[in-house]
């Protein structure tokens, strides 16, 4: 699969890297935690390796090395086999169940495998399950959210946040969050997970 390719893993830790550049350009702080969308793995392994890059002061180390910033994966409950693998001990790949659908398309991957099981153990810290209701509620409560209404009414705000002039020009249709970064969103304010 694509995601298990070593480019495809190493092109996603820009996610983190650029999160990280923002948080320091705009409010000066360094996370403590990332909650990461889990499929098959390539995004969240990327986002562990970048993780991993940092030093407590939020710079990036070349050497690597620097103090833990904690990267937990989120898999759809319906689609938990990544997690079940993650959580069996000792870890090895579990069988998919089938318990239904999800709403999030990005991590509907049914079957887990070995080589991103064994990259999870050393950059993913932990992992959890979001249900389809939960789901369905963080997308609506992002939507709904403060930050995103000021994000929609202030073009200087969009461009604070990185969107470029053709970002910012099409902000009024990014009305919604899709299923699997809800799901993270659903883990992270979740009050029996983190």
């Amino acid at each position: 699969p694509a995601y298990q390719h070593e480019d495809i893993i190493i092109g996603q830790s820009t996610v983190a890297t650029e999160a990280m550049i923002q948080l320091f350009k705009i409010f000066k702080k360094r996370p403590d935690f990332f909650v990461s969308p889990f499929g098959g793995g390539g995004l969240a392994n990327g986002i562990g390796y970048a993780l991993r890059q940092y030093d407590a002061d939020g710079l990036f180390r070349i050497d690597g090395g620097g103090k833990r910033i904690f990267n937990y994966g989120v898999q759809a409950e319906n689609f938990d086999t990544m997690y079940r693998s993650f959580k069996f001990e000792p870890k090895c790949v579990q069988a998919y169940i089938q318990k239904g659908d999800t709403i999030a398309d990005g991590i509907r991957v049914a079957n887990a495998d070995e080589p991103m099981l064994r990259l999870s153990e050393i950059f993913v810290d932990d992992m959890f399950t979001a249900d389809e209701s939960n789901i369905r509620a963080a997308i609506r409560s992002v939507y709904h959210s403060e930050l995103f209404k000021k994000i929609k009414e202030s073009q200087e705000l969009r461009e604070k946040f990185g969107f470029t002039a053709n970002h910012a020009n099409g902000v009024s249709s990014l009305n919604i969050v899709e299923g699997a970064a809800a799901a993270a969103f659903a883990s992270a304010f979740s009050e029996d997970k983190i």
